[in-house]
């Protein structure tokens, strides 16, 4: 009885789904991961008894636990807006290895509208987590010749996080025109 209102509707919702999923928010996201290298070892005295220097507790912590630490202090307000003061664009996520239970691998992510600002945003983000690891075993009493450092394991990979996000939201749209279109029949009628 209706096919034309049935129709018209129903092209109206195929088109304003494709035009929300080809207009919305197409963001990049740099990963890349870091492992925890043990500090170096003080040089013996000529007598073979070890050179004493000043306490790093982050050494006799197991490196999972530091990883811990440094994943807690990167996700403060403090570091949020020291990173947006340098630059970062976009959001970012530090978090122990996502393939391991625990261990002394963490793995780094800045999410960002471009390929380049989230690249961008990944090195600042990589200089802040050197800086901080740094920084709190300085703070902590270590000898600044012997601390942990990090090394890089992997490149970070730009790739377009969320795909899932917007198929969801295709189907949403793609429903809710669906209830309206058989609702204002009904109606009609």
């Amino acid at each position: 009885k209706h096919k034309l209102l049935v129709a018209f509707l129903l092209l109206l919702t195929l088109g304003g789904t494709a035009w929300a999923l080809a207009t919305s928010a197409q963001t990049k996201e740099a990963a890349g991961s870091y492992v925890l290298l043990s500090a170096p070892r003080p040089p013996d005295n000529r007598d073979g008894t070890p050179t004493i220097v000043a306490n790093n507790p982050f050494t006799d912590m197991e490196q999972s636990t530091v990883v811990d630490v440094l994943v807690r202090a990167m996700a403060t307000e403090q570091i949020a807006t020291e990173l947006r003061d340098g630059g970062l664009v976009g959001t970012y996520r530090v978090a122990g290895n996502q393939d391991f239970v625990r261990g002394p691998l963490f793995d780094m992510f800045v999410t960002a509208p471009t390929a380049e600002e989230a690249l961008a945003g990944y090195e600042l983000l990589v200089d802040k987590l050197g800086e901080t690891l740094r920084q709190r075993q300085i703070d902590a009493g270590a000898n600044p010749s012997y601390l942990i450092t990090m090394q890089r394991v992997s490149d970070p990979v730009v790739s377009t996080p969320g795909l899932v996000g917007r198929v969801r939201t295709g189907v949403t749209l793609l429903a809710v025109g669906v209830v309206v279109t058989v609702g204002l029949t009904l109606a009609m009628e």
